[in-house]
């Protein structure tokens, strides 16, 4: 099923092929940790057994490689995402998205704000390296703004015919994959 979910997301990862480099090239410790982590740790059998009987199983290098995966198909819907979207775009829909919780007690305009604040500064801050964590820190103090109430804008649109469509038919594929 993984295999049909990479052929279909194929065209997707040629479409924004740029930022899904950039992405699995961030991450590559994380999937090479979890590859690693699901070999060692999953019972099953030997790989090495002559080697290393306690080494990794060929059911943990199944798990591992099924695990990485899904985290490469999850980046290569956020790399869409980010080639389809601006920020305000994305906000927008978090927002629409995070609204349903509101009766639970979240305040979604917080939650909003919050993110906005996190992708801004993730996109404007450049590469930190180990030595020089004590100057992006000193650096990150001086930037603070004077005024402590900076808003931010989030245009809603309506919900359009064609959201609809896209939804009932994400929701059907999901349904159909749940019973599979």
């Amino acid at each position: 099923m993984l295999l049909v979910a990479g052929a279909l997301a194929f065209p997707v990862m040629l479409y924004a092929a740029g930022f899904l480099r950039k992405l699995v090239r961030r991450s590559r410790w994380l999937l090479f940790s979890l590859f690693l982590v699901y070999s060692w740790i999953t019972p099953g059998h030997p790989v090495f057994p002559a080697w290393l009987p306690s080494g990794p199983t060929h059911e943990g290098v199944q798990a591992g490689l099924l695990q990485a995966g899904r985290l490469l198909l999850l980046l290569a819907g956020l790399s869409l995402l980010h080639a389809r979207c601006s920020r305000a775009c994305l906000l927008a829909g978090i927002y629409r998205l995070l609204h349903s919780f509101a009766w639970l007690g979240l305040d979604v305009t917080r939650a909003t704000a919050r993110l906005w604040l996190t992708l801004h500064y993730a996109e404007s801050g450049g590469r930190l390296h180990f030595s020089d964590w004590r100057n992006w820190l000193r650096q990150a103090e001086m930037d603070v703004p004077d005024d402590s109430r900076a808003e931010v804008t989030v245009a809603l649109h309506a919900f359009a015919p064609a959201d609809g469509l896209a939804l009932m038919l994400m929701l059907s594929a999901l349904t159909g994959l749940a019973l599979w």
